[in-house]
């Protein structure tokens, strides 16, 4: 089994899928909810605890002066940021009741994947603007703008959706939870 607990970014990241749902039209019943997956109850405690009560930014000061933090600049070493990986799984049910399961996989995302999320969305709009769905210009989403340009970027780039599927058609919270054990065995070989 996991826990689930609330994720640092899905403040962020949902403002950005629901625009995406404005330009696109994913259905008048379209919701969103973004969690962790956490290994025990105890972090998924202390995620949620942080969730609703942030350290404060002197704590966070001190932290650093300490160097129980690192320095703006001073991230993961090399050789650390190598063997980290991402997951994410997404898990759509359509009003009908119908599921689908997928992945969204890459290395290290606090920097390296984060860059080239950066790298080839200016890419997609210097090179490719023509195929872009909506790149005219305005305040847009990268799926609303680039859509699956985009996506095949990032495929090329390293970083891969896949849809989750097997021949015995299982419910995709149970692929799901098969993606979940697989990632947790890859990070426990780390």
């Amino acid at each position: 089994g996991a826990w689930v607990a609330p994720f640092g970014m899905a403040n962020i990241n949902s403002r950005v899928v629901r625009r995406s749902n404005m330009f696109l039209k994913y259905g008048e019943k379209f919701g969103y909810r973004e969690v962790q997956i956490s290994s025990n109850e105890k972090q998924a405690k202390k995620a949620a605890k942080l969730a609703q009560n942030p350290t404060p930014p002197e704590v966070m000061q001190k932290l650093i002066e300490s160097g129980r933090l690192p320095k703006p600049g001073e991230g993961p070493s090399p050789q650390l940021r190598s063997r980290s990986r991402f997951v994410t799984l997404l898990i759509a049910v359509n009003e009908d009741g119908q599921e689908l399961a997928a992945t969204v996989q890459g290395g290290e995302c606090g920097y390296e994947e984060t860059a080239k999320m950066c790298i080839e969305s200016a890419l997609a709009l210097v090179y490719e603007n023509a195929s872009c769905p909506n790149a005219k210009g305005g305040f847009l989403t990268p799926a609303s703008c680039m859509g699956n340009v985009l996506i095949n970027r990032l495929h090329r780039a390293g970083i891969t959706f896949s849809v989750l599927a097997d021949s015995e058609g299982r419910k995709a919270k149970v692929l799901g939870k098969r993606a979940i054990a697989d990632f947790n065995q890859m990070v426990a070989r780390l």
